[in-house]
Protein backbone atom coordinates (compact mmCIF):
# COMPACT_ATOMS: atom_id res chain seq x y z
CA UNK A 1 0.00 0.00 0.00
CA UNK A 2 1.36 3.42 -0.89
CA UNK A 3 1.71 6.29 1.59
CA UNK A 4 -1.01 8.36 -0.09
CA UNK A 5 -3.57 5.57 0.13
CA UNK A 6 -2.59 4.88 3.76
CA UNK A 7 -3.14 8.57 4.53
CA UNK A 8 -6.48 8.63 2.72
CA UNK A 9 -7.67 5.48 4.49
CA UNK A 10 -6.66 6.85 7.89
CA UNK A 11 -8.23 10.22 7.18
CA UNK A 12 -11.37 8.71 5.64
CA UNK A 13 -11.15 10.87 2.56
CA UNK A 14 -10.54 10.74 -1.16
CA UNK A 15 -7.48 12.18 -2.84
CA UNK A 16 -9.37 15.27 -3.99
CA UNK A 17 -10.12 16.65 -0.53
CA UNK A 18 -7.91 18.67 1.78
CA UNK A 19 -8.29 19.50 5.46
CA UNK A 20 -6.50 22.80 6.28
CA UNK A 21 -3.26 21.73 4.65
CA UNK A 22 -2.87 18.64 6.85
CA UNK A 23 -2.53 16.46 3.76
CA UNK A 24 0.34 18.61 2.46
CA UNK A 25 2.05 18.49 5.85
CA UNK A 26 1.71 14.71 5.85
CA UNK A 27 3.22 14.54 2.37
CA UNK A 28 6.19 16.57 3.60
CA UNK A 29 6.52 14.21 6.57
CA UNK A 30 6.50 11.24 4.20
CA UNK A 31 9.24 12.85 2.12
CA UNK A 32 11.26 13.33 5.31
CA UNK A 33 10.91 9.62 6.06
CA UNK A 34 12.19 8.80 2.58
CA UNK A 35 15.12 11.21 2.96
CA UNK A 36 16.00 9.77 6.38
CA UNK A 37 15.92 6.22 4.97
CA UNK A 38 18.18 7.26 2.11
CA UNK A 39 20.59 8.87 4.57
CA UNK A 40 20.61 5.73 6.72
CA UNK A 41 21.45 3.57 3.72
CA UNK A 42 24.37 5.82 2.72
CA UNK A 43 26.21 6.49 5.98
CA UNK A 44 28.96 4.32 7.44
CA UNK A 45 30.35 6.37 10.33
CA UNK A 46 28.86 5.08 13.62
CA UNK A 47 27.93 8.58 14.79
CA UNK A 48 26.16 9.32 11.53
CA UNK A 49 24.37 5.98 11.64
CA UNK A 50 23.00 6.92 15.06
CA UNK A 51 21.91 10.30 13.71
CA UNK A 52 20.21 8.69 10.71
CA UNK A 53 18.35 6.27 12.99
CA UNK A 54 17.13 9.08 15.24
CA UNK A 55 16.10 11.13 12.22
CA UNK A 56 14.16 8.21 10.74
CA UNK A 57 12.44 7.42 14.03
CA UNK A 58 11.46 11.06 14.53
CA UNK A 59 10.10 11.33 10.99
CA UNK A 60 8.07 8.15 11.38
CA UNK A 61 6.63 9.28 14.71
CA UNK A 62 5.71 12.65 13.22
CA UNK A 63 3.88 10.92 10.38
CA UNK A 64 1.99 8.65 12.79
CA UNK A 65 1.02 11.73 14.82
CA UNK A 66 -0.36 13.35 11.67
CA UNK A 67 -2.36 10.21 10.86
CA UNK A 68 -3.90 10.32 14.34
CA UNK A 69 -4.73 14.01 13.88
CA UNK A 70 -6.40 13.25 10.56
CA UNK A 71 -8.61 10.65 12.18
CA UNK A 72 -9.82 13.33 14.52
Amino acid sequence: MQWTSIWEAAAGRTSGSDDNGLFEIAQAARREIEAARAQFEEVHDPDLVDHAIYRLQAAERHYVYLLREARG
